[in-house]
């Protein structure tokens, strides 16, 4: 009956995908007596590289438990929905997650944008877990949540670094670009009023927006910029004076657009700063415009790099990679429209890491037979600490901290690779000890009443 309700679905454009993980790469577990846990996800596979990505790194920490036989006796699994990054139809399918396929804890819903919506609407009133939801959003973590648990750090860190680093370089004229939607928005008002209490020497020239999905920039650029032809102006020509005042420019955009953006603002100024963050990825065919070390273009990032900073799991994700990719050439006809895994990236080292501790807390369970989710959540607070091999999440504490990890880098662009520049990893400070270093939410969230953007506090000139 699952089967049959399952093509309907897709047939009828909700895009469901089943990811049986293990059992589909190999095509071979026909085992009837086979026990099973799952978990649900609903993200973007349309529009968002990142969020695939996010996913693709989930599955191959699945992958790698079932391949060792799973946990006490059961395997675990996904069933992944796409929401298209559209608000409501991910509140649907974090509800036909819940209510039909029963979950065990929805993981790893992606932006901000559908996860404000899904935890009004399904995680706070169906007392549903949300594991690992790919945001950064202050707002979401203004209060603790106890069926919420970060492995993301908020994006206040990645505020930090990104200040300190314009202020390094002596800019103190700015512009910004945000996509206009909830994720830009947040992002936007946030920095904005990091900038107002913290009395900061900074001037924001000029604000500019663009629809979501849209990689038709134009109008943003003509806003940025307050001239008529952005994609001809001549640098040394009458009506650039935006283009030569402004020293940076600050991106709150994704991946579908940040080519465009890149190669458009360094043709019109070469010498312009730009900074962006973890949200709109790493891959490095957006890297094709920086030509040397001169390009002064940084990206903060919220995720580890696990080549660098953890080489067992690096280790462990290559040989899960190694094998998913090998599993796709021996089953090419079937599995035609699963692509192979070519290139490594930040969300995937993310995604891997966020499964493992899932794993991790099944694994302190002495039985799953009737496991429910009220004992899985709670089980994060009963560990507190967790050592996915070598890589430290937690504490989680009851009331007062969901956050699991809080890490945030500033990094260059030289050439195809992030070098970084300086990191914050309070993971590794043990900066949440439970007894003296609790973050109170008052020092370091954005109060939700302060992040209206009032715009007779912007100076535009």
């Amino acid at each position: 009956m699952k089967k049959f309700i399952l093509i309907i679905l897709v047939v009828t454009a909700i895009s469901l995908y089943v990811l049986d993980i293990v059992g589909k790469l190999s095509l071979g577990n026909k085992d009837s007596t086979q026990k099973n846990i799952y978990f649900g996800q609903t993200l973007d596979l349309e529009y968002n590289l990142v969020s695939m990505q996010y996913f693709k790194g989930i599955e191959l920490a699945y992958q790698y438990i079932n391949r060792r036989g799973g946990v006490n006796g059961y395997k675990i699994n996904v069933v992944l929905l796409n929401d298209k990054y559209e608000r409501d139809l991910a509140v649907k399918n974090a509800n036909l997650l819940v209510d039909y396929y029963n979950v065990l804890a929805l993981v790893g819903t992606f932006g901000t944008q559908a996860n404000l919506a899904i935890i009004d609407e399904v995680v706070n009133k169906k007392r549903v877990p949300l594991i690992g939801p790919c945001t950064g959003s202050v707002l979401l973590r203004s209060s603790f949540n106890k069926n919420i648990i970060f492995t993301l750090g908020s994006v206040q860190s990645e505020f930090d670094l990104m200040i300190e680093n314009i202020l390094s370089n002596k800019i103190t004229n700015i512009g910004i670009i945000y996509q206009n939607d909830d994720y830009g928005i947040s992002f936007l008002n946030s920095f904005i009023n990091n900038i107002l209490s913290k009395k900061l020497p900074l001037n924001v020239l000029n604000i500019a927006s663009y629809e979501k999905n849209s990689q038709f920039l134009y109008d943003t650029f003509q806003k940025l910029f307050s001239i008529k032809k952005p994609y001809l102006v001549n640098y040394n020509g009458p009506d650039n004076t935006y283009v030569k005042e402004m020293q940076a420019v600050v991106l709150f955009c994704v991946d579908l657009q940040i080519a465009t953006i890149l190669g458009t603002i360094k043709r019109m100024n070469p010498n312009m700063y730009i900074y962006y963050n973890t949200f709109v990825g790493d891959n490095k065919s957006n890297y094709k415009i920086v030509k040397d070390d001169t390009a002064n273009i940084y990206q903060t990032m919220l995720t580890y790099d696990l080549k660098s900073d953890y080489p067992t799991l690096y280790k462990m994700l290559i040989e899960e990679v190694d094998f998913y990719n090998k599993s796709i050439d021996n089953y090419n006809v079937v599995l035609s429209k699963i692509k192979k895994i070519d290139d490594l990236s930040n969300m995937i080292y993310y995604g891997f890491y966020t499964g493992l501790l899932v794993i991790e807390v099944l694994k302190k369970f002495k039985s799953l037979d009737n496991i429910s989710r009220e004992d899985f959540i709670n089980k994060f607070y009963e560990v507190k600490d967790f050592d996915i091999f070598g890589l430290k999440i937690g504490p989680f504490i009851i009331n007062k901290n969901n956050q699991g990890i809080n890490f945030a880098s500033i990094n260059k662009i030289v050439k195809d690779e992030l070098v970084m520049i300086k990191e914050i990893d309070y993971n590794k400070k043990n900066f949440y000890s439970e007894e003296n270093n609790i973050i109170k939410q008052e020092n370091n969230i954005v109060k939700q009443e302060n992040n209206i953007i009032k715009q007779e506090y912007y100076n535009v000139k």
